[in-house]
């Protein structure tokens, strides 16, 4: 008997089509379902970084109008008393995570920056590693008008008014306060 080359077996594969949904559908199963893993793991990095930038522009807001409200005469005292705001706010919504909050020179613009790792789920199966999710909330405030504002890069304009301070009821952590 004769040894056949492999190359009969695979061309016979392919004349009869009996077989090769079931073949095609097995190879490709795995890269499917890997996709669709990383998928949902992108939409979960998504959310994550949603609420974790709520809770930035939140801290940076509340650190923006203890600045503009505070009467302490030492403008030491009164970035101490900023950031110490942002920091109970961010401890209050994400009692995990640690805040890193800065006051300009100036005294008028407030940055609060917060770095989580991302959750893998099902990509994690495929080897997908974490990520880290970095945010980045500004805030600056106009002591003349005593307002705060939250800084929008993708907007045209550099910021938007929330009103006056008077007025702005202290935020919850969570929620993004309007403006």
């Amino acid at each position: 008997r004769s040894v056949q080359p492999p190359i009969r077996p695979v061309a016979r594969l392919v004349r009869h089509r009996s077989g090769n949904v079931v073949t095609t559908f097995a190879l490709c199963a795995p890269l499917i379902i890997g996709l669709s893993g990383y998928v949902v793991d992108k939409a979960v990095w998504q959310a994550q970084r949603f609420a974790l930038q709520d809770v930035a522009d939140t801290a940076s807001l509340v650190a923006a109008r203890t600045l503009a409200t505070d009467r302490s005469h030492s403008p030491e005292a009164r970035v101490a008393a900023a950031q110490a705001d942002a920091a109970r706010t961010v401890f209050a919504a994400r009692p995990d995570l640690t805040p890193s909050i800065t006051v300009s020179r100036d005294g008028r613009t407030v940055t609060v920056g917060l770095v989580e790792r991302g959750m893998v789920s099902f990509a994690g199966v495929f080897g997908a590693q974490p990520v880290d999710l970095a945010v980045t909330g500004q805030a600056i405030v106009d002591r003349n008008a005593e307002t705060a504002c939250r800084i929008d890069k993708s907007a045209d304009h550099a910021c938007r008014s929330t009103g006056s301070i008077a007025n702005l009821a202290p935020p919850e952590p969570a929620v993004l306060m309007p403006f």
